[in-house]
């Protein structure tokens, strides 16, 4: 299903869905490549201190991510009210760093996540 995500987010690239769109398509089917995948090279490369403070931060940074992204988008559609505080030229400067900031965000949520998963005992799945 990764490689299937992948192709369409190529496909999506090419017929014109923009950058925004693939990226986030891209990094889901990175995700979806470590579905059912044992993270051992996260627990060897990983630091304990640090995973223990990610692991907590994890549900944090998704919160942030969709306020971030929510706002980026009630923004980009209702951008005009923002011509009445700012000139063009600053909206239109805001609106193109929102972006790569929620970008960010989302990368800061995935490595929280993997995080919180080594944090979990090794035997324990969640689906059964």
């Amino acid at each position: 299903m990764a490689l299937v995500l992948f192709g369409l987010s190529i496909v999506l690239l090419l017929v014109g869905g923009g950058f925004g769109s693939a990226f986030l398509d891209i990094v889901a089917g990175l995700i979806a490549l470590g579905i059912r995948k044992p993270l051992t090279w996260w627990r060897s490369h990983l630091p304990k201190s640090l995973g223990g403070i990610a692991a907590r931060l994890w549900p944090w940074t998704l919160v942030a991510y969709l306020v971030f992204f929510l706002t980026s988008i009630v923004v980009a559609i209702c951008g005009i009210p923002l011509l009445w505080f700012f000139s063009a030229d600053t909206t239109y400067k805001m609106l193109l760093n929102l972006d790569p900031i929620s970008d960010l965000i989302l990368i800061i949520a995935v490595l929280t996540a993997i995080a919180y998963d080594i944090q979990q005992p090794k035997g324990i799945d969640s689906n059964t």
